[in-house]
C-alpha cells in the first residue's frame, strides 16, 4: 500500500513503527490497529479509495467501491496474490479473474508486453 504523512504526523508515525516492532508486523497493519484502538488517531486518518492502490484481495467489494477507472493496480508481474489464492497476478490483472474484467488499461499491457514481461 501507499501511505502519506504530513510533517506533523511524526507521532503517528512513531506510535506505529512502536506497534510493527513489538508486534512483528507490517507498517500498513499497525496503522491499521493504531487507527481501530486509538479515537484521537483515527479522526487524523484519511483512508483514500481503494482505486488508488486497488491490489486483489477481496476482488468484488473492492472492485464494487472503486472509481473506475482503476488508478493504481499493485501487484507483481511474475507473482502471485497468496492471499487471495492467484497463482499469476498478471493474468488476474488483465482479466482471468472472478469478474472476467481487465484491472489494468490496455496501454499497460501493451507496455509489459513490449519488455517481454508475461
Amino acid at each position: 500500500g501507499t501511505i502519506f504523512f504530513r510533517s506533523g504526523a511524526a507521532d503517528i508515525f512513531r506510535s506505529m513503527q512502536e506497534v510493527f516492532y513489538k508486534k512483528n508486523i507490517d507498517e500498513e497493519e499497525a496503522l491499521g490497529l493504531l487507527v481501530r484502538d486509538n479515537a484521537k488517531i483515527a479522526k487524523r486518518v484519511k483512508k483514500i479509495n481503494v482505486s488508488y492502490n486497488f491490489i486483489g484481495y477481496h476482488l468484488r467489494s473492492c472492485y464494487a467501491e472503486a472509481i473506475k477507472p482503476l488508478k493504481v493496480a499493485h501487484f507483481h508481474p511474475g507473482g502471485g496474490l497468496r492471499r487471495a489464492g492467484v497463482e499469476n497476478s498478471l493474468r488476474f490483472f488483465k482479466g482471468e479473474n472472478k469478474l472476467g474484467v481487465p484491472l489494468i488499461t490496455s496501454q499497460l499491457i501493451k507496455l509489459l508486453r513490449y519488455h517481454r514481461i508475461g
